[in-house]
């Protein structure tokens, strides 16, 4: 069997070299001629975890990437992953999407063999059903499925090889079953097979719509008690939300605090999802309450800049971590590059650094405060913000320990630091979102020392 891939992306590029690694012949396709180039070379166009690796075993093998929808004429299979991106009212632009469609259509033409377009790209309810009708009006031996994918940025590979699910919607029972034999042969020899539900188009698009905005939720009400702990007298956050997730109905995924959520896909999908239902009568009172939390975080870490500062004019301040979470050299929405914007207009001389993330990449204001040299941000800066959870960051008492003698203002914006390791690290000021002022000279000292029989919980 022949899969075609068109569009290679994050999504895409990840899906043609996991496919291709199980034995399937794949063709990947897009226009983009330097992005091409570049994968030819085994190199990919962003950083994930295990992708050069596969690129490298998959193009020896099994997969062509190209520019040419042409060699896409005898895929049985063809995954549509183009970018649908979402405008600043709210609507999604389908112009890359329909352009693939139609080009593959040229290719496939009046074929009277049995073909299948899977769109795998985030979508509003009703598009799929869409370009369905438009599909049959050219072929009808062409049938269409929609097939979300759920991955997350620093661990695709292992969501796509070990996804929680596979859902796929269809308006045509036959469409469901070629996709779903395939996706069945896919995972023939793995450990366990994930559950595959059959669903309406509708149905399967707004269930990735339903996925990303819960996981925005999560982010934003971790956020909400981490700002409620930090007014709070003795109480960490980190503690308090680990003891509510125990609770099995809660659970502790995606509850930790921090800047809030970034990247491509949450927060287009968020504004995309409040604007369908606006346009369909429903007023979504409370993602509207997730986007406001979300935009708002960032004040918490000025406030307290400015509380330990005094006055942020003229400081320099070095904002640690640049993509938009750990894992990744993705920095679209990054809450980090945004509070490097807002810190710049403040009147602060910022430094930048990313162990991932290439200068190159970053916007102009910001590539001019960028830095490799970790150890010369730590000597000279006056603060320093941990904004993205980097391993690297980890060290950073040590560090601190090594190159400096007077005390550096830490804000741990990301909660990754140990509470020991600063308390043993005499030359750090230390601040964290959600971490009451003053807790690990009061309040964790009191705890240690009081007498509990049943002894004290920590993570």
């Amino acid at each position: 069997m022949l899969i075609g891939v068109i569009g290679l992306g994050f999504v895409g590029l990840t899906l043609s070299v996991c496919i291709a690694s199980r034995g399937f012949k794949v063709v990947g396709v897009d226009i983009d001629k330097y992005k091409v180039e570049s994968i030819l070379k085994a190199t990919p166009p962003f950083y994930e975890p295990k992708i050069e690796e596969l690129l490298k075993q998959t193009l020896r093998e099994n997969l062509v990437v190209t520019t040419n929808y042409n060699l896409l004429a005898e895929a049985q299979i063809v995954f549509v992953t183009v970018d649908v991106p979402t405008t600043e009212d709210g609507k999604q632009d389908l112009s890359s999407l329909l352009n693939a469609v139609n080009s593959l259509l040229k290719v496939w033409g009046k074929s009277s063999e049995e073909r299948l377009l899977v769109i795998r790209s985030t979508v509003l309810p009703g598009t799929s059903r869409y370009i369905e009708n438009i599909v049959k009006s050219e072929n009808r031996n062409i049938k269409v499925a929609y097939n979300p994918e759920f991955l997350r940025e620093g661990k695709a590979v292992e969501d796509i090889f070990n996804p929680s699910r596979i859902i796929i919607g269809v308006a045509d029972r036959r469409a469901a079953d070629i996709l779903y034999r395939f996706w069945a042969s896919f995972y023939e020899h793995s450990n366990s097979v994930p559950p595959i539900l059959i669903l309406t188009f509708e149905e399967a698009e707004l269930a990735k719509y339903a996925s990303n905005a819960f996981l925005a939720l999560r982010v934003s009400f971790a956020n909400t008690i981490a700002n409620i702990c930090q007014a709070t007298k003795c109480c960490d956050t980190l503690k308090v939300l680990y003891a509510a997730g125990l609770d099995p109905r809660i659970g502790t995924s995606y509850l930790r605090p921090g800047i809030g959520y970034g990247g491509y896909c949450l927060p287009k999908d968020i504004r995309a999802l409040i604007t369908y239902a606006r346009v369909n009568g429903y007023e979504p009172i409370l993602l509207d309450a997730v986007e406001k939390v979300n935009e708002r975080q960032l004040k918490h870490v000025v406030e307290v800049l400015k509380e330990e500062l005094g006055n942020i004019d003229g400081k320099k301040v070095a904002v640690l971590g640049l993509s938009f979470k750990a894992g990744t050299s993705d920095t679209r929405n990054s809450r980090a590059i945004e509070l490097a914007k807002q810190l710049i207009l403040l009147g602060a001389t910022v430094l930048t650094h990313d162990p991932v993330v290439k200068a190159s990449d970053l916007p102009p204001e910001i590539r001019e405060t960028f830095t490799s040299d970790l150890r010369s941000i730590i000597r000279n800066a006056d603060a320093v913000v941990i904004a993205t959870e980097w391993d690297i960051y980890r060290a950073l008492p040590n560090l601190i320990k090594d190159v400096r003698k007077e005390a550096l203002l830490v804000i741990d914006a990301r909660r990754i630091l140990s509470l020991e390791e600063v308390e043993q690290t005499s030359n750090v000021r230390f601040r964290a979102i959600g971490l009451s002022k003053g807790y690990r000279d009061v309040c964790s000292v009191s705890i240690e020392k009081a007498k509990n029989p049943i002894g004290v919980l920590h993570e």
